[in-house]
């Protein structure tokens, strides 16, 4: 087996043979023992200007048919992400590439199973809209999709609106700290727990979603007393802020006193403000404690700063309330209407992610990609391209084709991208069988 490329991860174990005749056959044992053959066949499709290789591998019907979990799927895709490039690339250099592997199945000219995308149609139509763009990468001469399937309007319109909140995990407003941050979360909250569905809640459901979104930052005792050990000179910061009984009671008492003005519908936005500070507070304590745990590196054992570090900083990720929290938790609560109002209150020029700069260009340009796939869906086109879909609104909105182009944006493109989006709910509201209480409905094929 000179030249076999193999992998093992704990659930399955996937071969890629290369035979005489130079083409490619997977062997795939799962940890059940069940062993699948199958010739490596594979379809690359994507915009153009792409800066991945998207592609999707055929397996075969025995083993969709057996179902493995996602989790099995994942795993191949991680070992077909290692080798692709170097087996589709021989007309094209693929090496600084990162190839985006997907599996699934087709027959009859159509998509049957996709493990990445719920939609069907979508998967299905994307890649035959788009294989035509990278033509000395296919294995097959011409598309093997010959029927193009029905979208769903509306499933797009949820997923698109839920996507666009995930894309939201690691962002902050300035960072999370100081107090135009403050202002920024104040304004956020009051109007959050003012959403008709959030006030209509029973006392107790209201608590599933406020209290996770306001409880502030807490260390146990058992690492309070090694902190304390170690770094006796933070002994009164940390002590403020350990879960004692009655550190639990002081801070519960606010959030309960939030909802309960919820429930009166009156205004809770005095008390929503005395907890934005406390929790503020806490979490500079935190970063003093470790700017003090730094200092004292040296004189720490290695694994016992690293946990006692990494204890802190999740302290800081779990515990401050920063926009992704907030947009996390609001986002789980299953209406249309409430995650359309949600995405209203985002203002896209006060939001900055922490992640590096190609990646938030990246982020930019998904956003404007499902958005324009979305609203031009509504009107009955499907784009599946970023050219296109920068084609389709260089017009009526030419800021969505600077995100789509990855180009560095302005407050003013930021201005554009906010109208587009109030634009975008505004004409959904408007748009056949629209209700407030719509959910989207999840789809595994």
């Amino acid at each position: 087996m000179g030249g076999n490329q193999s992998i093992a991860k704990r659930d399955v174990s996937l071969f890629i043979v290369k035979r005489a005749t130079s083409s490619h056959h997977v062997h795939l044992t799962l940890k059940s023992g069940k062993t699948f053959y199958f010739p490596l066949e594979w379809m690359v499709f994507g915009s153009k200007t792409s800066l991945d290789c998207d592609v999707i591998i055929k397996t075969n019907r025995a083993f969709v048919e057996e179902k493995p979990t996602p989790d099995i799927y994942n795993k191949m895709c991680e070992i077909f992400d290692m080798y692709m490039g170097s087996i589709i690339g021989s007309n094209r250099e693929l090496t600084d590439v990162e190839v985006n592997s997907s599996v699934g199945y087709w027959n009859e000219g159509q998509i049957l199973f996709a493990q990445k995308g719920s939609d069907l149609g979508e998967v299905n139509n994307s890649i035959m809209d788009t294989f035509d763009n990278h033509p000395k990468l296919q294995i097959y001469p011409s598309c093997p999709l010959t029927v193009r399937l029905k979208r769903d309007v509306w499933y797009k319109i949820q997923t698109t609106i839920r996507d666009i909140l995930c894309k939201m995990n690691k962002s902050r407003y300035n960072n999370g700290l100081g107090e135009e941050a403050i202002t920024h979360m104040h304004e956020l909250l009051v109007n959050i727990f003012a959403i008709p569905e959030i006030l209509a809640y029973t006392k107790s459901e209201k608590k599933k979603y406020v209290c996770p979104i306001l409880q502030g930052v807490f260390i146990q005792r058992v690492t309070n007393v090694e902190l304390c050990g170690i770094i006796p000179d933070c002994s009164k910061i940390i002590n403020k802020i350990t879960a004692t009984a009655e550190n639990k009671r002081k801070r519960l008492k606010p959030i309960d006193e939030v909802i309960d003005l919820m429930e009166k519908h009156l205004d809770p936005s005095d008390v929503i403000m005395k907890i934005l500070r406390r929790n503020e507070k806490d979490g500079i304590r935190v970063i003093r404690i470790i700017e003090v745990l730094d200092d004292k590196r040296r004189f720490i054992p290695v694994e016992r700063y690293e946990h006692l570090r990494k204890l802190l900083l999740d302290l800081i990720q779990s515990s401050v309330i920063h926009l992704n929290r907030v947009i996390r938790i609001v986002r789980h609560i299953q209406p249309l209407g409430v995650r359309m109002d949600l995405l209203r209150l985002l203002d896209m020029r006060n939001i900055k992610y922490l992640v590096p700069a190609d990646a938030i260009a990246t982020r930019y340009k998904d956003i404007a990609f499902k958005f324009g796939q979305a609203w031009a869906l509504m009107d009955g086109v499907e784009l599946y391209d970023k050219q296109k879909i920068a084609k389709y609104y260089e017009s009526s909105f030419p800021d969505l084709g600077v995100f789509l182009r990855r180009e560095d944006a302005t407050i003013a493109n930021l201005i554009g991208l906010n109208n587009f989006i109030r634009v975008f709910l505004d004409r959904v509201e408007g748009y056949l069988g629209y209700s407030r209480e719509l959910k989207e409905e999840y789809r595994n094929q």
